[in-house]
């Protein structure tokens, strides 16, 4: 069978340029620069979390030339030689002797220099001392620079004498000359301790980072009642310099979805500034929901890890809060401004915006510099988040368009909640494979959102079926502008993280990603409009997800057995799907020679299978075939079955070419 337009595209052009991207970042990044290349594999034994192969590289670069990263790694070291298992440590062991030093050896040798080198060895050896409980005052009192983690120690040194006030003073001055995440929580926490409210306060407004503000610093000003500088720690964070790069990306996903929204819009044009307004007002919101998080918070209620409190928090806390705040955009619009609705499509596309302005202001309020979240939320929590809360607006489009009772509103509403808490529980909790049932609930409201989607497009007042475009117009611009996201969030991500620690971090991600865009997008843009019809909506059937069958390419036989045409066999292609008034079951063909009849010729058959429960790619398929007798094309929805001459019933075999 021919491959579709979408399927080709996929094939021919994103995928090859998608892999000559990342074999020419993976072919020329490592020539940069070989002292990157040494910090990255470093990094990528961090993230993997391989101790052994940790302190060999750690071992190998304090042993080189690179003397302004001995006493960091030199720490670490330490720290993770304490942590290797009695398997691992002979190794390293071993890999120390071959290096003909020690760890002591090389930080003794390093005290006989002078100047920057000589405190180098000292506070190594303070380092040393540290991790084995031996006294290590005498190498920090010899130090005569500045150097890291000098000021670090004089402070463990007064915090063990309960010295507070000289502890403070070195690690401000730490802080100050090396700030870093782990000085800033120690600062932070010193200051919480020991009650020092207005330093505590002064330091978070004006000393700290906006990178390092979060869920501490936003319930240390909400316990304080200080609501405007509460509002700083929620804001600042999402105009940090680090932020930029997770904002592009993030907006990139909004256009890509935005795009797919507005190409199902067959019928009417989008109303740009009622979709604007939703998008800005649920930004706004999801700022609003931390206070409410954090007013939880200091009411005791949260995660607890304990499967039964989760389950609650997350579904009357988390999925409740959130699906209330996205529909509030919607409702808010809708209660305005009227003129927001022209067809039932237009409640869908709200929803699904005011889904994907608050996963935007998530996305940019989660990010810590961690790329991994962007394909993350591009496939999954975006997705679940417009999917969602189209459930959650359905009730109310049974309730206006088909005059359902006002409990649908309740029912699909508290649905939404269900499946977002759902979700939400099943990603959190540490149990195996619990991640794949997330997934598969994630399948599940995508189905169901696809089948909203497709209801709301057939009771549209302006339905007709030559405005619907071809499915390769649809999924095109989606797929290449998911995949351009993907790529971008992995060259982010080398940027930010690394050439290696991408590649073990998001690549396999990315790999997931392209399998969801593959599977997600063709489906979910595979609609079957029919005009006025309402199709139930099965929640727990696959049929509609797993159905990959394509018509459109697919060469056909048919040999007529009966009838004026008995002994005939006539071939050709199929061209598409058409309607007549409710029934979606009719393909249409143009024949591979033209069949004369009567004086005439036809070039189009329009057929369809005997029995429902048949298609074209069951051998042998009975069909019911007719003329098409129309020169231009037609609104079939409108058109009776009587314009169109049967021409009797014939056996159908798809075939892969002609020859046989």
């Amino acid at each position: 069978m021919l491959l579709s337009k979408s399927q080709a595209f996929v094939l021919k052009v994103v995928l090859p340029v998608f892999t000559l991207v990342v074999v020419s970042v993976n072919v020329f990044v490592p020539y940069f620069s070989e002292e990157d290349n040494v910090n990255d594999e470093i990094n990528l034994a961090i993230y993997q979390e391989n101790e052994h192969v940790l302190c060999l590289l750690l071992i190998d670069q304090i042993d080189s030339l690179h003397d302004s990263y001995k006493v960091e790694n030199y720490k670490l070291l330490l720290s993770t030689y304490d942590d290797l298992s009695s398997y691992d440590k002979p190794i390293v062991d071993h890999h120390l002797k071959r290096k003909k030093t020690s760890l002591k050896l090389n930080n003794d040798l390093l005290c006989t220099s002078i100047g920057q080198t000589r405190d180098l060895g000292l506070i190594s050896n303070a380092i040393y001392c540290l991790y084995n409980d031996l006294p290590y005052k005498s190498y920090v009192d010899s130090i005569q620079s500045d150097i890291q983690y000098k000021n670090l120690l004089y402070f463990r040194l007064f915090h063990q004498e309960q010295l507070i006030d000289s502890a403070i003073i070195h690690l401000e001055k730490e802080y100050g000359l090396y700030p870093s995440l782990g000085n800033y929580l120690l600062l932070f926490d010193l200051y919480e301790s020991n009650g020092k409210v207005e330093k505590l306060k002064s330091f978070i407004l004006s000393g700290a980072e906006s990178k390092y503000i979060g869920n501490a610093e936003r319930f240390f000003f909400l316990q304080q009642k200080d609501f405007l500088s509460y509002f700083y720690a929620v804001v600042i964070p999402i105009y940090s310099t680090s932020n930029v790069l997770m904002i592009i990306v993030s907006f990139m996903i909004v256009l890509v979805w935005v795009r797919y929204l507005k190409s199902l819009k067959f019928f009417s044009n989008v109303q740009w500034k009622y979709v604007g307004l939703v998008f800005i007002m649920s930004l706004f919101f999801s700022e609003l929901t931390l206070f409410l998080y954090d007013l939880w918070s200091l009411m005791g209620i949260d995660a607890s890890g304990t499967v039964l409190n989760d389950f609650m928090y997350y579904i009357a806390g988390v999925g409740l809060i959130e699906e209330t705040v996205k529909l509030l955009a919607v409702v808010l619009v809708l209660t305005l401004f009227k003129s927001s609705i022209k067809e039932p499509l237009d409640y869908v596309v709200l929803a699904s915006v005011s889904a994907l302005g608050f996963a935007f202001g998530e996305n940019i309020l989660y990010f810590n510099g961690d790329f991994d979240l962007i394909d993350a939320r591009a496939m999954t929590s975006t997705l679940l988040h417009m999917a969602v809360s189209s459930i959650a607006i359905y009730g109310y489009i049974l309730y206006k368009v088909r005059k359902k009772n006002v409990i649908y509103l309740v029912i699909w509403f508290s649905l939404a909640v269900l499946i977002h808490g759902l979700y939400d529980v099943f990603l959190t909790l540490d149990l195996r494979f619990i991640w794949y049932v997330a997934i598969l609930l994630l399948l599940l409201s995508i189905v169901t959102w696809l089948r909203i989607t497709n209801n709301a497009v057939n009771s549209s007042p302006y339905f007709k079926s030559e405005k619907i475009p071809s499915y390769s117009q649809v999924t095109i611009p989606l797929i290449a502008g998911l995949f351009a996201v993907v790529l971008i969030e992995y060259l982010c991500s080398v940027f930010v993280l690394g050439l290696n620690v991408a590649n073990s971090k998001t690549f396999t991600s990315v790999v997931v990603t392209i399998v969801t865009i593959i599977v997600v997008v063709i489906k979910v843009s595979k609609f079957t409009p029919v005009k006025n019809e309402w199709k139930k909506i099965e929640v727990f059937s696959f049929t509609e997800f797993l159905n990959f069958e394509k018509f459109e390419g697919s060469k056909v036989k048919i040999y007529f057995s009966a009838g004026q045409l008995k002994g005939v066999v006539i071939k050709g292609i199929i061209t598409g799907k058409i309607y007549f008034n409710s029934d979606k079951n009719y393909l249409i063909a143009d024949l591979i020679e033209d069949l004369k009849l009567n004086g005439q010729q036809f070039s189009k058959i329009i057929l369809k299978p005997v029995h429902e429960r048949n298609n074209i790619f069951d051998p042998n398929v009975t069909v019911i075939v007719h003329l098409n007798t129309q020169k231009e094309k037609t609104e079939y929805t409108d058109c009776s079955l009587s314009n169109f001459p049967m021409l009797g019933t014939g056996v159908l075999n798809e075939v892969v070419d002609f020859d046989h």
